[in-house]
């Protein structure tokens, strides 16, 4: 498992500080987390190019773009499980969260 809390951002942070910490992180996602660490939402690379499309500003809230359903899994599952289900729903990221929606890991896919 990668370290989530470096990518970990709030809801009022700007897209371009994401953007940084998406970059910086090197997983092509950010957790939106609230201050007790339950989720959010999360952004990747490809949520906040749509937003530059639609003209979005890079000083607005991430809170505007990001992905407040996303798919999410208990630190319980096997990574066998998870890789399955990552390759099922086309994704390459998936957080993992305990039973009050708290942050505990992101499981990442690699090529």
């Amino acid at each position: 498992m990668m370290n989530w809390r470096d990518i970990a951002v709030s809801d009022d942070e700007t897209i371009q500080e994401t953007l940084r910490v998406i970059d910086d992180g090197a997983m092509q996602i950010a957790l939106v987390v609230d201050r007790e660490g339950r989720l959010q939402g999360t952004v990747t690379d490809g949520d906040i190019r749509r937003g530059i499309l639609e003209g979005i500003d890079l000083d607005s809230p991430i809170r505007s773009i990001m992905n407040k359903d996303p798919v999410t899994a208990s630190r319980e599952r096997d990574r066998e499980s998870l890789v399955n289900m990552m390759k099922a729903r086309g994704i390459r990221q998936i957080p993992l969260v305990d039973t009050t929606g708290c942050v505990v890991g992101i499981e990442v896919l690699k090529d």
